[in-house]
């Protein structure tokens, strides 16, 4: 049984606009037409959102992820970033 590796899928309005393995150290620029952006950081394996234009800035304030199922949202840019291939959260939901 082959498992593929961990990676970092970015949704943009709902569509599929790219996939980061985690074992790969990298930063991407996601940015909306409207010129709103957040910076989507890939470091020694995990996912984290570094910096956004959003207000709230909740989407900066996550801890990074890394476990299957585990995602960044930022509402306002209408952005997410969900890990799939990876190990399974042990938990069912995090309050951060």
């Amino acid at each position: 049984l082959q498992t593929k590796e961990p990676e970092a899928v970015v949704y943009q309005d709902g569509e599929e606009q790219g996939r980061y393995p985690l074992s790969e150290d990298t930063t991407v620029e996601i940015r909306q037409k409207d010129n709103s952006y957040n910076i989507l950081r890939i470091r020694e394996g995990k996912a984290d959102i570094t910096e956004a234009s959003c207000p709230d800035k909740i989407c900066v304030n996550h801890r990074p992820v890394n476990r299957q199922g585990e995602s960044l949202v930022c509402l306002p840019n209408r952005v997410v970033v969900e890990i799939e291939n990876g190990v399974e959260s042990e938990v069912d939901a995090d309050t951060n």
